[in-house]
């Protein structure tokens, strides 16, 4: 079995995504992954992992510290799972240059057929999204449905469900994945759904232990 590959962000490099030219590289499908600590978003992260096809090779840059659960999915891949965390604080704000410049690298040197970005906890979707559409990004990405893990426990909390980072997640999500429903209460079930159908255009997609399909990755992005 080959040896876990876990890149880290260490130095700059210019953003110059020119010199795929010559590599017949394809625009690499990507998916932003979203949703609050605890709402079970590196659970979904795992069983989507676990659906990859064994002749892919899938990438995941990771935003939120500590995300040493993967590191499992990772080895056991045999070098069919690239993981890289980007360095220097939320990648929504602080580190938007980190996060061009390990998309560059991640890409130059992992050559992925799947691209999963993982926002960290309580960040903003739409500075990642602005990012993803960048011109010289857009030319290696072909950005597909974003998702937003929720828990109902948590959406029905006020002091949560109405903070506007939380909401942000849930505007700028193509599919929704209400996780939890095994341990959610009729009402909190009730209020979520009520949430989601209010959000036009949106796939809510209700599951528990975030079990969904990978199938959903291919879903195709809502027009910026």
């Amino acid at each position: 079995m080959r040896s876990a590959r876990i890149y880290r962000t260490a130095r700059y490099i210019p953003l110059n995504l020119s010199s795929f030219q010559d590599m017949t590289l394809t625009r690499v499908p990507a998916n932003l992954i979203s949703g609050f600590l605890g709402a079970g978003k590196t659970t979904v992260i795992l069983n989507l992992l676990a659906q990859r096809p064994p002749a892919e090779r899938w990438a995941v840059l990771i935003n939120d510290f500590g995300k040493i659960i993967l590191n499992d999915a990772v080895r056991d891949s045999g070098g069919g799972i690239v993981a890289r965390e980007v360095s220097g604080g939320c990648i929504c704000c602080t580190a938007q240059v980190e996060l061009r410049t390990a998309l560059v690298r991640l890409l130059r040197e992992a050559r992925p057929q799947r691209l999963l970005i993982e926002l960290s906890s309580a960040g903003r979707p739409s500075a990642i999204l602005n990012v993803l559409r960048e011109k010289s990004i857009a030319e290696a990405l072909d950005l597909r449905a974003s998702l937003c893990v929720l828990d109902p426990h948590q959406f029905a909390d006020p002091a949560l469900g109405a903070r506007a980072d939380y909401l942000e997640q849930m505007v700028f999500a193509d599919i929704l994945v209400i996780n939890k429903n095994d341990t959610a209460g009729s009402v909190e079930m009730a209020k979520i759904r009520e949430a989601a159908a209010k959000l036009p255009g949106r796939m809510a997609v209700v599951t528990a232990q975030g079990q969904i399909s990978a199938t959903l990755l291919d879903a195709p992005a809502r027009s910026a």
